[in-house]
């Protein structure tokens, strides 16, 4: 099991995706139904999908 801290530093793919927040949910639910109707996934939410330096 992969804990979140780890997750955090991953790259996004088919089955991690980060959003920066709640702000929007059409983009969160499209994740989740892609997520449900493929092989699963991770969504991270409070992290945006730039590289951290």
């Amino acid at each position: 099991m992969v804990d979140i801290s780890e997750i955090a530093f991953f790259p996004e793919g088919k089955t991690i995706e980060f959003k920066q927040d709640l702000s929007s949910i059409k983009p969160i639910l499209k994740t989740l139904i892609a997520f449900a109707n493929t092989a699963g996934g991770t969504l991270l939410i409070g992290k945006d999908n730039l590289v951290e330096k």
